[in-house]
């Protein structure tokens, strides 16, 4: 019965510990969580666009949920999963944009395909070295690359074209 019981309060104090680490994790991720929210700010005023725009933050905050905890159980196959459709609808986005600039003779539509190309690079890297999904570090990283290349490319790149759009009537 002693044994038993001191069994169950050890098992217990490393859950208390395993809880306690896990929660510090969900923490430091906070931030991320904050900056993989659409926002009204990353408008193109073009309703398809934006929402391509806000599904591609969608997929990519899949990836805050599994990145802290992703050391403890192996989901590594899920990680994948996400970088797969990140990547399957990055391509579908990409090629609706990219039709419509051709449709209306975008002026830096090769600057911005060479953009979508460098991205598209990246993703597969990122595909390829699976064996460090199972480390919060790396998802991290890779999170945090999401986050700044999808916000930045939006923000600087995609603003430029909302005018030309908008002025030839698509919104």
């Amino acid at each position: 019965m002693e044994c038993t019981l001191r069994c169950w309060l050890g098992l217990r104090m490393r859950c208390i510990c395993v809880i306690q680490d896990l929660i510090q994790e969900l923490r430091s991720w906070k931030e991320i969580t904050m900056a993989l929210r659409w926002r009204s700010s990353f408008s193109c005023n073009i309703k398809e666009i934006d929402f391509q725009h806000s599904r591609l933050f969608e997929i990519s905050s899949k990836l805050n949920i599994l990145g802290p905890i992703c050391n403890r159980i192996d989901f590594e196959d899920e990680i994948l999963e996400v970088i797969n459709e990140l990547k399957e609808y990055t391509l579908y986005h990409f090629d609706y944009e990219e039709k419509l600039m051709e449709k209306f003779n975008y002026e830096e539509y090769n600057e911005h395909l060479r953009e979508h190309e460098v991205f598209l690079a990246k993703v597969k890297e990122i595909e390829k070295d699976r064996s460090n999904f199972n480390r919060p570090e790396m998802v991290r990283s890779i999170t945090e690359f999401l986050i700044d290349w999808i916000t930045a490319h939006i923000l600087k790149t995609d603003m430029k074209y909302r005018e030309f759009f908008n002025n030839r009537g698509i919104y």
